[in-house]
């Protein structure tokens, strides 16, 4: 493309220097053979020029595809590679907006402005040769205001990059609130707060445009110095060049050919500027981009797991935080059996799920180390063992997509038989069954179409259908009727034989068979054991359970 770019802008050169000879030679001496010539060079350069710019144009847009798509696969690989933290350090409009205006504006700096400096440098190269020959006083003229054309550039373009900053954090703002309104739009209705939703947008739009319109000042701005300078000395250097013409000093080709020459050199000089602030705005993008770029991915281990795992899990002296100096876990130690029943419990906020989420290698501990099957896990390759682990959380997250797409999820080779059998699992397959379209019935964004303990029952279906060796409950029965909970869990134990369940619960009732309870207090394990030896030992657990079983008495009796 870089070449293409080349060869066209120095075959643009070459128009004056014909008109110079046309004029000279062909009108001067009346030459019709010579006139006849150059009208036919004239004419095949234009063909030559409306080739090589239809090619650049192709080329350009080929290549300008092609590099956006190699930054968006790199940049989402990267992304995905990121500690769960680091991905969210920024809400998901930013992140969206970055991947999306960002990089088509950094691949446009790479596309257009790398092939338009070339051109402008190969240019001004040459044309200042050109001018020198015919004119190294005018010329050497035009030099000593190059410095006028960079300044008032220099000057603009560094104003220009802090708009493009303004308009550009103010975008990624508008969109990741946006986002967040339709992502909760539920709580939007549930409120009454349309017309604020309304509202918030509107003014961000509006601040946008205010921006926008300040952008668009100083562009115009910048432009019309630019033109006025270049205006300006173009005048000055015809008066001159014309004056040289009347005193007979040069030929008239030689003014046509200097006018049209300077003209170029001085558009080439403005074009640069033009360029400079351009670049200078692009390399916004490119920053941002580049952030995203700079930060490390979470390491992998690259020692493959055991098929099948056996299920054994270990947790030595871990400690981790979310933020520096404020740990939510401190000092674990907890050992689970191979195809236990493991329940954690505690108040809320006392380090549950973060526990569970150290174990999927969502974070990693800050100290002390977890095991499976007596294996560090940041040793392990994570792609060898995540298909071994079911996963259900709480919220019952789901795709925007059909029930069978979301069971997918957890297996994407899963068939219609092994998805009745999950749903079965799960307490869901008669609620499917009734469905429209059964299992090709669409769920709606979040689930929307479905209850909150449907879309609970769903996950733990997708959590079980690749039948892990190690499964993962995280409050993920907390909407469900007790008499289903049941279910769920004695279904669970029937369906995975062998496997390793761990579940943290609210729900003290449901996990009394567990063949091992963790009690979690401000982000300590406080207490181990069956339900039969906590209650006996009178401790925590006891309380615990003492009180909810008051509160469910007192609710039956109300």
């Amino acid at each position: 493309m870089l070449l293409v770019v080349l060869i066209a802008s120095l075959t643009e050169l070459a128009s004056p220097l014909l008109a110079k000879v046309m004029i000279d030679e062909a009108f001067g001496k009346r030459d019709l053979f010579l006139f006849h010539v150059l009208l036919l060079i004239g004419l095949l350069l234009f063909v030559f020029q409306g080739g090589f710019s239809v090619l650049q144009q192709y080329v350009s847009a080929y290549i300008g595809r092609l590099l956006t798509f190699d930054l968006r696969r790199d940049y989402t690989r990267h992304f995905f590679r990121l500690s769960f933290l680091d991905a969210h350090r920024r809400p998901t409009g930013e992140q969206i907006y970055r991947i999306g205006p960002d990089i088509d504006a950094v691949s446009t700096l790479a596309t257009d402005s790398i092939p338009e400096i070339l051109r402008a440098a190969a240019r001004l190269f040459f044309l200042s040769a050109v001018c020198l020959y015919l004119s190294w006083k005018l010329t050497l003229l035009t030099f000593l205001l190059a410095p006028l054309f960079y300044l008032q550039a220099r000057y603009f373009g560094r104003r220009q990059q802090g708009i493009t900053q303004r308009v550009t954090q103010k975008s990624q703002d508008t969109l990741a609130a946006l986002q967040d309104t339709f992502a909760n739009l539920r709580l939007v209705k549930a409120f009454h707060r349309e017309r604020w939703a309304v509202r918030r947008y509107l003014r961000d739009r509006i601040t946008l445009i205010r921006l926008g319109l300040e952008q668009v000042r100083l562009v115009v701005a910048a432009n019309l110095s630019a033109s006025l300078f270049t205006t300006l000395a173009l005048t000055a250097f015809t008066y001159y060049i014309g004056r040289h013409v009347i005193e007979a000093r040069v030929t008239l080709g030689i003014l046509v050919a200097l006018v049209l020459y300077l003209g170029q050199l001085f558009g080439t000089v403005r074009a640069l500027g033009l360029l400079y602030r351009r670049v200078m705005t692009r390399f916004v993008a490119w920053d941002r981009v580049q952030e995203t770029f700079a930060a490390a991915c979470r390491a992998d281990g690259v020692e493959p797991a055991p098929r099948p795992l056996g299920g054994a899990i270990r947790f030595e002296r871990v400690s981790f935080g979310y933020e520096p100096g404020q740990a939510v876990l401190r000092e674990v130690d907890l050992a689970i059996g191979a195809g236990q029943f493991a329940a954690l419990v505690g108040a809320s906020g006392s380090g549950k799920t973060t526990l569970l989420m150290l174990l999927l290698r969502v974070v990693d501990p800050w100290h002390g180390r977890i095991l499976i099957d007596g294996r560090d896990i940041r040793r392990l390759a994570w792609r060898s063992v995540a298909p071994q682990v079911g996963i259900a959380l709480q919220e019952g997250l789901l795709l925007n997509a059909s029930v069978a797409e979301n069971l997918r999820f957890g297996r994407l080779t899963a068939t219609q038989q092994e998805m009745w059998q999950a749903l079965e699992v799960a307490d869901l397959a008669p609620v499917v069954r009734q469905l429209d379209r059964g299992l090709e019935t669409p769920v709606g964004e979040g689930g929307s179409r479905l209850s909150e303990g449907q879309r609970q029952r769903l996950s733990i279906a997708r959590a079980v259908i690749g039948r892990p060796r190690i499964l993962v409950l995280d409050e993920a029965t907390s909407s469900v009727g007790f008499d289903s909970e049941s279910r769920i869990l004695a279904n669970i134990r029937d369906y995975l034989p062998g496997s390793t369940l761990i579940i943290a619960s609210h729900r003290l009732s449901s996990i009394r068979n567990a063949d091992l309870i963790g009690v979690l207090d401000g982000g300590a394990l406080i207490e181990t054991g069956r339900h039969a030896e906590l209650m006996a030992r009178g401790g925590p657990y006891s309380v615990l359970y003492g009180q909810q079983a008051a509160k469910l008495e007192a609710d039956v009796r109300a």
